[in-house]
């Protein structure tokens, strides 16, 4: 018998023969291969997007695995390829009550029929429990099928080290696998799986794909369907409007789905009741009952409710407002801005927020307030407005758009109108150096994305519930007015 190698423990005797047949894929695994291959390459180039192009390479890679040389595998008579391992019947007992009554119940050998992408996660499942390194550490596509077989085989200790490397892995590149492999977070109802998937879906709704940076606009294209009903259905997706979800929510159909007929179905079905159209402008309403895309009788359905929902709140919605009476709106909504560009030599803007009492009242510990984005020496940032959970006390933050290898350095200084001056009065002043977490090692992960750096939870000197009641000094008639002086150094 050729076993190719054995799996070596001192602690663990190896008294049985593991035997793999590699059987052809199944026809149910073909098609949802296919599936994964037509969502990589689906409609529309990717461009030049590095993102997208590594996720393609990553994808065709797995769908078209073949064992390596380094794996010993003979023909069977039916000439399909057979792998032959000692393996240790107390080390797999211990492992798993799935491995304990498999060896149980065959008291010789141990045979299993799998396809190939399933044996080499078999094989590395087994290498795990031999406390050997996996070999997948940094791909995370093939984790995923590793952590199947630790899922299906109720190996917690490999399900708890794949969901780890995982959420190490979790970035911009690698986030659509986590949705394509959803199947997997539902499998047994595992606990580890399902909070993996839970930080997931965080990543994803932290990452504000819907801003409209080209780059982001375009990996939103390519997100599964359970991806984008993630993010409308959370209150807190970051949007300047209910309109830019819908124009969203229909280049990403059009995309996905060339085919007007399952274009509609999806959008009817799946996506379109999750978009809040009592939100969105009369202007857009007009314009999308010319649209072919939504099946006419939904569409029609879904204008109608939104447009007798504001005749009985007595609420006319222009174009510039995205407040309606069906739904309520989404809570983090981006705010908008003045600024102006400080003189020569300084590099830097005076940024100007103003914010009406009802919103800021949404504010709490799970709520924020953030800006519409502005450019500093060709550079993005954004204001934030948050409470402070163990404080309860407002906080000031500045997003900045970078990568997590760059050096940004600025100076800001903080100041806000209160009531008894009638003037701006100071509230704080610092620097901020971001330094590069890699100490300049690129990483592959590195991404340009908004970076949160905190001013501070204090500054306002008062609790958030005086600072939102009636008699605040920081509200001039219903209006709390903000303004942050940033200098590039």
């Amino acid at each position: 018998m050729n076993s190719g190698f054995e799996f070596l423990d001192l602690n663990h005797e190896a008294d049985r023969v593991l035997r793999i047949e590699i059987k052809p894929e199944s026809a149910r695994f073909i098609a949802a291969q296919k599936s994964v291959l037509a969502l990589v390459n689906s409609s529309g180039a990717t461009g030049d997007n590095p993102l997208v192009q590594e996720y393609q390479k990553e994808c065709s890679k797995w769908m078209n695995a073949q064992l390596p040389a380094s794996v010993c595998a003979t023909d069977d008579a039916s000439g399909n390829k057979v792998i032959e391992r000692h393996v240790s019947s107390a080390l797999l007992m211990e492992s798993s009550p799935v491995f304990r009554d498999l060896c149980l119940e065959n008291p010789h050998d141990l045979s299993l029929e799998l396809d190939v992408r399933g044996a080499l996660a078999f094989l590395e499942l087994i290498n795990f429990l031999y406390g050997k390194r996996s070999t997948y550490e940094t791909s995370p596509f093939a984790l995923f099928y590793l952590l199947a077989a630790a899922i299906f085989y109720e190996v917690e200790s490999c399900v708890t080290y794949c969901c780890k490397l995982l959420r190490n892995l979790l970035s911009l590149h690698s986030l659509p696998f986590y949705f394509c492999c959803n199947y997997l977070y539902m499998k047994g109802r595992n606990k580890e799986a399902l909070l993996l998937f839970d930080d997931a879906k965080k990543f994803l709704l932290s990452q504000h794909l819907l801003l409209q940076d080209k780059q982001s606009s375009e990996l939103a294209l390519h997100l599964p369907l359970n991806a984008v009903q993630v993010l409308l259905s959370s209150d807190d997706l970051l949007v300047e409007s209910e309109d830019q979800v819908l124009l969203f929510v229909l280049e990403w159909a059009r995309h996905r789905y060339p085919k007007l007929e399952e274009r509609r179905q999806i959008l009817s079905s799946h996506v379109g009741g999750l978009i809040r159209f009592s939100h969105v402008s009369s202007e857009r309403l007009k314009e999308i009952l010319s649209y072919d895309d939504f099946d006419p009788h939904f569409l029609r359905r879904m204008v109608s409710e939104a447009l007798q929902s504001r005749v009985e709140s007595g609420c006319q919605i222009s174009s510039n407002s995205s407040l309606g009476a069906v739904a309520h709106p989404r809570g983090r909504l981006l705010h908008p801005v003045k600024v102006v560009e400080l003189g020569s030599p300084t590099t830097g803007s005076m940024v100007s927020l103003e914010l009406k009492r009802e919103e800021c009242a949404v504010l709490s510990p799970t709520r924020v307030i953030i800006s519409q984005p502005f450019s500093i020496a060709k550079r993005e940032y954004a204001l934030s407005l948050y409470v402070d959970d163990a404080k309860g006390r407002l906080g000031v933050s500045i997003f900045v758009r970078r990568k997590e290898s760059e050096r940004v350095s600025f100076r800001w200084e903080l100041a806000a109108v209160m009531k008894a001056l009638q003037d701006l009065v100071i509230l704080g002043a610092d620097s901020i150096v971001s330094r590069s977490k890699y100490d300049g090692i690129q990483s592959e992960h590195d991404v340009e994305e908004f970076r949160e750096h905190s001013l501070g939870t204090n500054m306002f000197g008062i609790p958030w519930a005086e600072f939102i009641s009636d008699d605040s000094p920081y509200f001039i008639n219903g209006i709390f007015r903000l303004v942050v002086q940033i200098v590039t150094t």
